[in-house]
């Protein structure tokens, strides 16, 4: 039998999406704070001498710490030759995202999968928890679902144990599971009701969950020794933490205003540099490329500088005009980063970025930016409520509570002022407010 094969060549033309590399490089900036750019861009001037940095152009934000007292001019004249960077941390720990980022650059991972992983660890806590769902973050980033799944379970094989987990139950598993303790057990015990365990009665305990009560002990004290909160160890060993608004809201007769420091004042073409090589005659053709080249990255940062604060205060226009009645003393609208994207044109990530580890000085203090987006519920008027108006109202019940209230009594409640609540949401807010299940609250009513 013969076998004749034939290779054809076809063309297909079709049109797909092309990101400039002006671009790509600008949502690389978007996340970084206003400390994170400034070190960055001064790190840049010092390899490209057409670029020029002035370190004290935006710096507005006054000092909490032990020395405020002093001048700013005293400050100057103490300064060493490494000065620690004025608004950051007196700790050279990274942050717990920062920890992650490197072991998954230094990860065996596919780049698909790469990454996915550094879109997904985005979406951690400060306590390394990963609320969102791998079906959602799938959805928000545009990524693969399987992609996603898989960075999902890569970030929770790294360092602090625990990290990635969706919930308490599964972040204690994280830890268990690298030590000899049986994890079944450890499972039912998690199951088993707080009041019996408050009791340390291990024989009730051991019978319930079918083990002796040595096993119960034991398991029992290392459950007390693991860590709750994988994240947070790395926001505690920070002996002082500044943090700088990089927005500032302000009202005036009715009217709000905003100032975004955006650091592009930071950074500028060394115009003297510029005209001496212009009135050069002639120059070889090592130094002509390397000077074009360096010149073209230059012009290249300033203008991904100006992306990035095109976007973000293109996000800022739109959250004022959304949450106005919140920074003139109302409660926030319910709106989410998905609703803003499609409002602005833009992709939800990179609301997400613009948002990310960002905070907004506000007549009522300095809040996340990310707080001014939460999903909401209708109630029965024309009005509706935010999550994070919710999530107040659950705990003004419980703070005046005389008896424990269930979450389905809360629920409940709730429903009775018009909030449309599920048991199941109540439990999740409540937990995200660390307030303690009806189980054990209770105790303190007898």
């Amino acid at each position: 039998m013969d076998f004749y094969f034939s290779q054809t060549s076809k063309q297909k033309q079709e049109q797909r999406p092309v990101m400039a590399p002006v671009m790509m490089k600008s949502l690389q900036l978007l996340p970084m704070s206003y400390t994170a750019l400034s070190q960055f861009l001064e790190r840049q001037s010092l390899e490209n001498p057409f670029l020029e940095y002035h370190s004290e152009l935006e710096i507005h934000t006054q000092l909490y710490a032990a020395d405020s007292l002093l001048s700013w001019q005293s400050r100057r004249e103490k300064k060493t030759a490494e000065p620690t960077p004025v608004f950051a941390a007196s700790d050279t720990l990274s942050s717990l995202r920062e920890h992650l980022r490197l072991q998954l650059g230094q990860s065996p991972a596919s780049p698909v999968v790469r990454r996915a992983g550094y879109r997904l660890i985005d979406y951690l806590d400060d306590n390394g928890y990963c609320r969102e769902s791998s079906a959602e973050i799938s959805r928000l980033e545009g990524l693969p679902a399987e992609d996603v799944e898989a960075a999902l379970r890569l970030i929770k094989t790294f360092s602090p144990t625990g990290v990635g987990a969706e919930n308490l139950e599964e972040c204690l598993l994280l830890q268990a599971n690298q030590t000899k303790y049986d994890p079944a057990l450890l499972r039912r015990l998690l199951h088993t009701d707080p009041v019996l365990l408050a009791s340390r009665n291990y024989q009730k305990i051991a019978a319930q969950c079918k083990a002796t009560p040595q096993q119960v002990r034991s398991h029992l004290e290392h459950l007390a020794s693991l860590n709750p909160y994988p994240g947070a160890e790395f926001s505690s060993r920070y002996v002082t933490h500044y943090i700088q608004p990089e927005i500032t809201v302000t009202a005036e007769n009715g009217q709000l205003h905003f100032t975004f420091h955006s650091g592009c004042d930071l950074l500028s073409i060394d115009a003297g540099l510029l005209q001496y090589i212009q009135a050069q005659d002639a120059l070889d053709n090592d130094t002509e490329y390397y000077l074009h080249r360096k010149y073209r990255e230059a012009v290249d940062l300033i203008q991904e500088l100006t992306i990035r604060k095109n976007t973000v205060e293109r996000l800022l226009h739109y959250i004022l005009h959304l949450q106005s009645d919140y920074f003139l003393g109302g409660a926030l609208k319910p709106v989410t980063m998905r609703a803003a994207a499609e409002a602005l044109n833009i992709h939800p990530s990179t609301v997400s970025r613009c948002v990310s580890d960002r905070y907004i000085q506000t007549g009522a203090g300095v809040v996340p930016l990310k707080r001014m987006f939460s999903t909401g519920y209708a109630l029965d008027t024309d009005r509706a409520v935010s999550s994070v108006e919710v999530k107040q109202k659950i705990a003004a019940l419980i703070q005046n509570e005389t008896r424990a209230l269930s979450d389905q009594r809360l629920a409940e409640l709730l429903g009775q002022e018009g909030i449309p609540i599920s048991r199941r949401t109540v439990a999740k807010y409540r937990e995200q407010l660390h307030i303690p299940e009806s189980r054990i609250r209770e105790r303190q009513y007898t």
